[in-house]
């Protein structure tokens, strides 16, 4: 089954208002005419794309996918996506603070041999919060999530920075950034831990965990614009899992500490 979270926000969500290019080349492009006045608070993007990733975070099994992408942002501050719906609530040329609701990620134990005796991790609704700062080409971004149904139950804290490269002006841009992800006890349980039910359940001894960080890593994206509307991205994403989440048995007997994803989307926005 493919998983979806292994690449930062900035990168998967790829918001219209947070091209790279976008964001390099933030100039008017002058009055807008009659019909275009209907719409001037709204901008829209669909797209398309397949990513290759892990079978679960933690495996070395992978697995291909589909990867839908469909966005609409009203007046720059409310973005409504397939992960959710995100507001800024405060804004200014560089900075931004903003909260929302999306969606945790789940997991079955169906995804992989490694997982059968575990049990299944449901998807569930989160509190979202989050803050980026721009300062010239460079971008920082922190994510808070909570868990609110009945999932993992815990809080995840996502943190990236983006370096971008303009390439061709206008046309082609490069971006490249470090990033990490600290989770809290329960989440680290949920997804790493063995208990004592699942311990009788499978071949694995009872395991416990603490909070902290779960993975380090390194993504990379390409944008090149076809036209002012249609954009192909490429995107990787190398992540290295430590601590807890590491001596995991389901990381250190059954998978790897060294995690892959690549990808690609094309996107038509209007």
């Amino acid at each position: 089954m493919f998983n979806k979270f292994f690449l930062p926000a900035t990168i998967l969500a790829g918001a219209v208002t947070s091209s790279p290019i976008a964001m390099a080349n933030d100039s008017g492009n002058g009055a807008p005419s009659e019909p275009e006045r209907l719409y001037e608070n709204w901008e829209f993007a669909i797209g398309a794309g397949v990513m290759y990733a892990p079978d679960y975070m933690g495996s070395d099994d992978y697995d291909a996918g589909f990867m839908p992408h469909l966005e609409v942002v009203w007046n720059d501050r409310v973005s409504l996506s397939m992960g959710g719906l995100l507001v800024d609530a405060y804004k200014t040329d560089n900075l931004t603070l903003g909260l929302g609701v999306g969606m945790t990620e789940g997991r079955d134990e169906s995804d992989n041999q490694a997982l059968r005796g575990l049990g299944d991790i449901d998807s569930s609704a989160a509190a979202v919060l989050y803050a980026n700062y721009q300062w010239e080409m460079m971008d920082f971004g922190a994510r808070f999530e909570q868990d609110l149904g009945d999932g993992h139950e815990g809080a995840l804290v996502g943190l990236e920075a983006n370096f971008m490269v303009p390439v061709v002006e206008d046309k082609l841009m490069f971006m490249v950034g470090p990033d990490a992800t600290w989770v809290s006890e329960d989440y680290m349980q949920s997804f790493y831990g063995i208990s004592s039910k699942q311990a009788a359940n499978s071949a694995y001894s009872r395991y416990d965990v603490d909070s902290g960080f779960r993975d380090v890593g390194l993504h990379a994206m390409i944008e090149y614009r076809i036209t002012d509307s249609v954009s192909f991205n490429v995107v990787s994403q190398y992540s290295r899992i430590i601590g807890d989440a590491a001596d995991s048995p389901i990381v250190k007997d059954k998978g790897s500490e060294n995690q892959l994803s690549s990808g690609m989307m094309i996107k038509y926005e209007f």
